[in-house]
């Protein structure tokens, strides 16, 4: 029997996710390993588990040492030997001494990393077809929307983003707030879903995430762009690296893929030559493409040209907003270049539910409370935007905004907010986001001088409360009826991080936590 078909062998059930997975390599894995990264079979027979984290290191883990942000893998070789490493691999020159396991010097660790794993995994990526979603805004909800349209045409699909992984429908919890996880955690997760049937993964792919070759070897059926602003610049230091780290994930598209690009971002045609020569499908989007009907906080109303129609389709959607509209369309242009006809798409629009954290609706009356994850200048000024939208121009309602700027990130994200805030904020209340190690009265400060600079006059309308529980309450004292209320920058996430470690945490309960406690104290 054939490698290949030792391993057709092992599908299980479609639609059923395996509990707790474990997953047996099959016979003779590390003879398909590039000679760089070769392991003896005698070592390779006794690995049961891959990781680049000592913490989760095992009897039977391989572990494999990579130089990090903040920690250097070699540095704990002993610690993961002691915790049943069974061997090891190492950068060259960085042989530990005394050591009772087998050593595997490579020249660069993290593609050591994604190897091995994609060997030992029996590259899933290979078995199913694989959509990469890229940019700087809009990769998770394209990527949501895109699963839920997969699974409404009845295929079974994976997804892994920053807000949920699912196997088809059933959710799993990521334990890091990496978009990306690790090159294991990623090739675990393929094969747990090929193993359960699916056959595509939409995958969000950060540009941190492809620069430290937590993709390598994977191979994707297409890949889409959203749009490119400044962002992650405190990591890759200028946006051309930046540029260029989100176009490594065009260089896995498999021949005969596609590439959805939207066409109005100013960087189309970098991203659009990468595929160049290939033969890879380029398709083009554009807000233009749309015909806006009717937009409410409920959803829309919208025309737009389904490759299979002669006429433009109206169709409805639960999704609001200017760029989850532009979301939508590049989710149905990757749809079409999947092959699905019109008829699932028009019905599969019609069925997407609201996306967590983005332009999340979590009260409606007296006051329109908003829950959004907008942490940058960019994605600040388009949420503004469309709530600003949302209002009657004759009125003389308001926005009240709670938002801060997480700590040991790009610090130039503060002063961006602070210029989409001075634009389009009538309240501003400034908050802890995620502090980590940094002084959150600092973060607070630069944000607040940063507004006034920007333009923002009226100091009665900036308020500094750090506590982002207190923060909400006030937002919630201050608007009137009619006003809208956004708490802004963490949407989706579940803890705040400081120093001393992390808090539970959620916007959007703490928002009906603290709603309650008004009306019991107002008697309402």
């Amino acid at each position: 029997m054939s490698y290949s078909s030792l391993s057709a062998g092992r599908r299980r059930v479609i639609g059923v996710m395996v509990d707790n997975y474990e997953w047996t390599p099959l016979p003779g894995w590390s003879g398909h390993l590039e000679p760089e990264f070769r392991i003896d079979e005698t070592l390779a027979s006794s690995i049961q588990s891959i990781s680049s984290d000592s913490r989760q290191v095992s009897p039977g883990t391989l572990f494999i040492a990579v130089r990090g942000e903040n920690y250097d893998g070699h540095d704990f070789i002993n610690d993961a030997v002691e915790h049943g490493a069974v061997g090891v691999v190492i950068s060259t020159g960085r042989k530990a001494t005394g050591l009772a396991v087998p050593q595997i010097e490579v020249s660069d660790t993290r593609r050591a990393v994604a190897a091995i794993s994609a060997a030992f995994y029996d590259h899933p990526s290979r078995k199913m077809k694989l959509i990469g979603v890229t940019g700087t805004n809009g990769k998770s909800s394209t990527s949501i929307i895109l699963h839920s349209l997969l699974m409404s045409a009845g295929l079974q699909a994976g997804l892994m983003t920053t807000i949920v992984t699912k196997i088809g429908r059933i959710e799993k919890k990521n334990p890091t707030r990496l978009t990306l996880q690790e090159a294991p955690e990623v090739q675990r997760a393929l094969s747990e879903m090929w193993e359960s049937g699916c056959t595509h993964v939409i995958l969000e792919a950060t540009s941190i995430g492809l620069d430290l070759s937590r993709l390598d070897y994977c191979e994707f059926e297409g890949a889409i762009f959203t749009n490119l602003t400044p962002d992650h610049l405190d990591y890759h230091l200028t946006m051309s690296a930046y540029r260029e780290a989100k176009g490594l994930l065009f260089s896995k598209i498999r021949s005969s893929g596609f590439a959805v690009i939207n066409g109005m971002d100013a960087e189309a045609s970098f991203f659009g030559s990468l595929v160049e020569g290939k033969s890879i499908s380029v398709i083009e989007y554009s807000r233009d493409e749309l015909g806006m009907l009717e937009m409410s906080t409920e959803g829309t109303r919208f025309r737009c040209q389904l490759v299979g129609k002669v006429q433009p389709s109206t169709l409805i959607t639960n999704l609001f907003g200017t760029y989850n509209m532009e979301n939508l369309l590049a989710a149905i242009r990757a749809c079409e270049a999947l092959g699905l006809d019109d008829d699932s798409l028009e019905s599969g629009i019609v069925s997407i539910d609201k996306i967590p954290g983005r332009l999340d609706v979590v009260l409606e009356k007296p006051v329109t409370v908003v829950v959004d994850y907008a942490h940058s200048e960019d994605s600040l000024r388009q949420t503004l935007g469309i709530l600003r939208e949302a209002f009657d121009p004759q009125s003389d309602q308001q926005i009240v905004v709670v938002i801060g700027s997480a700590g040991e990130r790009d610090p130039e994200r503060r002063y961006g907010i602070a210029r989409a805030l001075a634009n389009d904020a009538d309240t501003i209340i400034l908050t802890d986001e995620d502090p980590r190690s940094e002084d959150s009265e600092l973060i607070i400060e630069t944000i607040a001088y940063a507004v006034i600079d920007a333009g923002f006059r009226d100091s009665d309308h900036m308020l500094k409360i750090p506590d982002r529980r207190k923060a909400i309450a006030r937002g919630l004292e201050l608007a009137r009826q009619g006003d809208i209320l956004l708490i802004a920058g963490k949407g989706h996430e579940t803890s705040i991080e400081y120093e001393f470690g992390s808090i539970v945490w959620s916007d959007a309960d703490v928002v009906l936590e603290e709603w309650n406690n008004l009306r019991d104290v107002s008697g309402d």
